[in-house]
């Protein structure tokens, strides 16, 4: 028996919210009908995503196989890639498939290690941890990188004319693609009411858990998230630095 189910939503609760849901669409239309528009957009977006993933996860409990998960992470690998060159705004022919493949190894390994002291069956819900955190840290990465790379070009030359090895060189780049890949996540753990309790431990809490089993997975998530991240920038520069 699930501890939650749909049989156990009221009808009349989700008329209610619908109807609440509708004045506030109701009130943009009056005011401002250019963001409603936008609102529209992104909320009916948002639902598209999430009702395939939902569907996505539904197949991969029916089937529990292992190759299953795999393709789910590659899946999500491929996803968290394609979002964060898109959001660095750089080309798809030259980032793709290199971000693609640290998202998917970093999460797959990371996630694998987190499973040793957590049951295999949370294999999903932590890979979408991290790739969710792996997304907006790549994308900062990315940016952080290719902007170091344009502004610092002479700073560069002039430490190798002055005999500086090109890893010497290279460090206030890499220095600043690995703070600007972990600033995000500082920044939801220096707000965890605001952003890492409704996300990780109210969600478990409605999965069912303890409330010890869920703020000890929470802060095994928390520390897996920043290995991930940190691991993610490392192995991105050492591709971007190859390809270069």
């Amino acid at each position: 028996m699930p501890f939650l189910s749909l049989s156990d939503f009221s009808v009349w609760g989700a008329i209610l919210l619908a109807l609440l849901l509708s004045a506030a669409v109701g009130l943009f239309w009056l005011t401002d009908r250019r963001i409603l528009h936008r609102v529209v957009r992104v909320f009916g977006t948002a639902a598209a995503q999430l009702a395939f993933v939902a569907l996505y996860v539904w197949v991969l409990y029916r089937l529990d196989r292992w190759w299953a998960d795999v393709l789910w992470l590659v899946a999500m690998g491929v996803a968290t890639g394609a979002l964060s060159v898109r959001q660095a705004q750089l080309s798809w022919r030259q980032w793709l498939l290199p971000v693609a493949v640290v998202a998917t190894v970093v999460s797959g390994l990371v996630a694998g290690v987190l499973l040793l002291a957590m049951p295999s069956r949370l294999f999903v819900p932590i890979t979408g941890v991290l790739m969710a955190q792996l997304l907006t840290s790549l994308t900062q990465a990315l940016r952080t990188y290719t902007s170091s790379l344009r502004h610092t070009a002479e700073h560069r030359l002039f430490l190798l004319a002055n005999g500086a090895t090109k890893t010497e060189a290279l460090m206030p780049t890499v220095r600043r693609t690995l703070r600007g890949a972990v600033l995000p996540l500082l920044g939801q753990l220096a707000s965890p009411l605001a952003v890492a309790m409704p996300l990780l431990f109210c969600g478990m809490l409605m999965g069912g858990a303890t409330i010890g089993a869920a703020l000890a997975s929470t802060l095994m998530l928390w520390a897996a998230a920043f290995v991930a991240v940190v691991a993610a920038a490392v192995a991105a520069i050492a591709g971007f630095q190859m390809r270069h």
